[in-house]
């Protein structure tokens, strides 16, 4: 019959420091295996043990009666140290005196409790810092900063100077919102060399504009290089937005200013706040999504959004026809095998960045040749030139080498 002792101080202490040390084996299991005499924790319990039992051992006994390297000794009388089970003594041979669990204890909760304190000041100075930071400095910067990042300017130098500036920075996309005003017209100069650069540009401009001779010859240059464009009856608004940091926006004359012979001129905000870019993005898609596409030619496609019925041909009343068919006199089928591979993948709605990988060739070529096509084939887009491709016998005899 197994005969159970009660623990003592000391060894409820370390049982409740090291949890896994079991008071006496489960019934009908077998003994917990002794750990290896490197484990850290093992190692400083005895060691412990025999600093309470033999205040005066020497390091050289431990060694040798426990097999312990001198190493594992040290590290083992280091972490007695720091739970305050071990003091550092000129009266003892291993230089170590063994203390009492309560002592370390008290030390130990006195520390922490110390550590506590000091955790609460800073606590309370961070926040109070925190509080002045928010309330006394975050408005004077905020205001300095926002001041930085928004400009007007009201002199026509001033405005075609940063225009050109601003627009050179671009690096993928250009949204152009005008009404056709001043400031839309001197952007066309530079709309042709951010093209070049292969910059898509996509433009929704006032159908009224699109009348005047000469803004039809610039809409049909920009279109014939690869840029997107569509019509407006109502814009309220002329903008420019550069990727996805910059605003543009045009100031008009004030209405409800009297008419004179010299009335003061436009201006042109500048805004680097991706906040007013993003706001401005969303007016322009809503217009984008309701406007009517731009033909190469400058001029409205006939089909018009909403879709309408389409006009009866007063050549033969019963047929109607449809302004996206083929012309009746199509041109003869390309023969290379990049326009009809550009075909088949306008026909399956690929994008411009998706034909330009699998053809070779810049995105801005990509553009000029759907442009092109969309012409032959009287498309209002580029799906439906892929169709209309397909409706007029191009791609019968062709495989799709997509």
């Amino acid at each position: 019959m197994t005969s159970i002792r009660a623990l003592g101080p000391e060894e409820s202490f370390l049982v409740k420091l090291n949890p896994t040390v079991r008071k006496h084996p489960d019934p009908g299991t077998s003994p917990r295996p002794a750990l290896a005499a490197h484990n850290g924790t093992d190692t400083a319990h005895a060691l412990y043990d025999l600093a309470v039992k033999n205040p005066a051992w020497h390091p050289d006994d431990a060694t040798t009666s426990h097999g312990w390297t001198q190493r594992e000794l040290d590290h083992a009388a280091d972490k007695l140290h720091r739970l305050g089970l071990f003091a550092p003594s000129d009266h003892t041979p291993s230089g170590w005196i063994a203390l009492a669990p309560q002592h370390a204890l008290g030390d130990l909760v006195q520390d922490f409790e110390t550590q506590l304190a000091q955790f609460t000041t800073t606590l309370a100075n961070t926040w109070e810092n925190a509080y002045e930071v928010l309330t006394g400095y975050r408005t004077t910067y905020m205001t300095h900063h926002e001041d930085n990042r928004i400009h007007i300017l009201d002199d026509p130098h001033h405005i075609k100077a940063a225009l050109e500036k601003e627009l050179s920075t671009t690096t993928s996309e250009l949204l152009l919102q005008g009404t056709g005003d001043e400031f839309t017209r001197a952007l066309t100069p530079t709309l042709h060399s951010l093209l070049d650069r292969g910059i898509q540009i996509r433009f929704v401009i006032r159908t009224a504009t699109t009348h005047a001779p000469h803004a039809a010859q610039q809409l049909h240059h920009l279109l014939q290089n690869g840029a997107q464009g569509r019509s407006h009856p109502v814009l309220p608004l002329s903008f420019a937005l550069i990727d996805h940091t910059t605003t543009l926006l045009h100031i008009p004359h004030d209405a409800t200013t009297p008419q004179t012979p010299n009335p003061p001129p436009s201006r042109l905000l500048i805004a680097h706040s991706p906040v007013v870019n993003h706001i401005l993005r969303t007016l322009f898609h809503h217009y984008w999504t309701h406007a009517t596409p731009l033909t190469p030619q400058g001029t409205k496609s006939l089909k018009q959004h909403p879709p309408t019925t389409p006009p009866t041909d007063r050549t033969d009343p019963e047929r109607q026809t449809d302004p996206g068919d083929p012309a009746p006199h199509q041109p003869p089928p390309p023969h290379d095998t990049h326009t009809t591979t550009l075909l088949h993948m306008l026909a399956n709605g690929h994008t411009d960045q998706a034909i330009s990988h699998h053809l070779g060739i810049h995105e801005r070529t990509v553009r000029r040749k759907i442009a092109q096509l969309t012409t032959q084939l009287r498309a209002n887009s580029r799906f439906q030139a892929g169709v209309n491709a397909t409706k007029a016998g191009w791609l019968n005899n062709t495989t799709p080498t997509t």
